[in-house]
């Protein structure tokens, strides 16, 4: 749900406004005004009572989402399932998300997909020592994802729309054998829906909401650019090195 325009169509709005009620005014100023630039400034003042509304419908809409935001973490916090990705503390944390992805606070007129539909993944919060990234990926066509692991635990909740989790077994790896990974389980996350994931799962995504733009939550228990070791695969399964989301990979959400 939109509970708000986006920030730039509200600046664009009270600019437009303001310009024609200041063009109004000089107008009658110089002893020029008729009753068509009186009708202008009046619809403009309007207008622009209209777009600072507007603004301020905004600004309290994603004041809302941060503060839903923080509280969720802070119930998250209590939760941490560590490394050992405790089971039933992921659960909690699934329905946590749940309720996070489904709270009707996420404006997404303001995570805007790029200009083709190409996915962008918004950095929402971590904390400063690292731990818990929390990122809103959106977009009508995701970019090709290869089969990797996180080092830490991971809940993805959904917003909007489809985003397909593909699920490998890994195999080999020991007494020098070389690891690979097949595909094991498709798990569709929607609106509603989340799926948890250990340190060592591996994954790869796609999303499958075609004209519409999908949106979903992906929360870990530390940011992704703070980790080094993760690892990749190729699509025939075979280890491929590592695999770095760098932080320059993510845009800063909106500020509050």
């Amino acid at each position: 749900p939109r509970v708000g325009f986006g920030i730039a169509g509200q600046a664009r709005l009270f600019l437009v406004a303001l310009t024609i009620f200041f063009v109004a005014g000089a107008s009658v100023a110089v002893g020029r005004a008729n009753i068509f630039m009186l009708t202008v400034g009046v619809l403009a003042y309007y207008l622009a009572l209209a777009g600072v509304r507007a603004h301020t419908r905004a600004r309290t809409a994603r004041g809302a989402y941060a503060a839903r935001i923080a509280e969720t973490l802070a119930r998250v916090r209590v939760l941490d399932p560590g490394t050992a990705a405790a089971p039933a503390h992921l659960a909690a944390i699934k329905t946590e998300m749940i309720k996070l992805a489904g709270c009707g606070l996420f404006d997404l007129a303001d995570f805007p997909p790029t200009a083709d539909g190409g996915d962008v993944t918004y950095l929402l919060h971590h904390d400063p020592d690292g731990r818990f990234g929390l990122y809103l990926m959106c977009g009508r066509h995701c970019a090709p994802v290869p089969p990797h692991d996180h080092k830490t635990w991971a809940v993805i909740a959904g917003i909007r729309g489809v985003e397909t989790n593909t699920l490998y077994r890994r195999e080999g790896g020991l007494d020098g054998d070389e690891e690979t990974v097949s595909p094991r389980a498709e798990i569709a996350v929607t609106p509603g829906r989340a799926i948890a994931l250990g340190p060592c799962d591996v994954h790869t995504i796609r999303f499958d909401g075609g004209a519409q733009v999908t949106a979903t939550l992906h929360l870990y228990g530390r940011a992704l650019d703070r980790i080094t070791e993760r690892v990749k695969f190729t699509a025939g399964g075979v280890l491929d090195g590592t695999y770095r989301t760098r932080a320059e990979d993510c845009v800063l959400a909106p500020q509050i």
